[in-house]
């Protein structure tokens, strides 16, 4: 229910002295109505914020995690510039990404050049210690070479509801090399 209008300007001073405690209650009543969209218990001592106010949800946040992070293959010979990693041998290479749980991921998004790879495959994926790496949560076959952005809104959202090492897998069957610049993630902040 939205609250009245914040107002002080009254009393304008004109009001009776009689008037005053009635005046004083208004305003307490208007304090502890806003107060109960944040505070558990306002009457509490002491005052314990509701956990949705005090993470404050935030959505359409973004995270990039540059090439410079992805992990190679060995054998596919890596080579690290300034913001990227060039995968020779048609090798694998990964790139970790620091997920939180109470996060929904929206979309993805990867900066690559296929120079002249003609099937870069890319996927999302997870693991945890007790299990082995889960088939692709979302993939994509990307055949244009040279400079590629590829976004993807996710058909639905992924909640990260509990803890898993979470990366993106980049691979090729061909013989060549690729460059890897970077992800981007799109997420929102849920409740857990």
């Amino acid at each position: 229910m939205p609250h009245p209008a914040w107002n002080e300007t009254i009393p304008q001073g004109t009001a009776l002295a009689n008037t005053i405690d009635t005046i004083i209650q208004q305003v307490k009543a208007e304090v502890r109505e806003r107060m109960n969209d944040i505070v558990v218990d306002w009457t509490a001592d002491p005052v314990e914020l509701k956990p949705t106010a005090a993470v404050g949800l935030r959505t359409g946040l973004q995270f990039t995690v540059s090439g410079l992070s992805a992990v190679a293959q060995t054998g596919s010979n890596p080579t690290y510039g300034e913001g990227f990693c060039l995968v020779y041998n048609g090798g694998v290479s990964f790139i970790g990404l620091p997920l939180q749980k109470g996060w929904q991921v929206l979309s993805i998004e990867v900066l690559t050049n296929n120079n002249t790879v003609p099937d870069l495959t890319i996927q999302l994926r997870r693991a945890d210690f007790s299990e082995t790496p889960t088939s692709s949560l979302w993939a994509t076959a990307h055949n244009t070479t040279g400079l590629s952005q590829i976004s993807q809104m996710l058909s639905s959202p992924i909640d990260i509801d509990e803890i898993k090492y979470w990366y993106v897998k980049f691979s090729s069957s061909a013989a060549l090399a690729y460059t890897v610049y970077g992800v981007r993630i799109t997420y929102d902040e849920v409740e857990i």
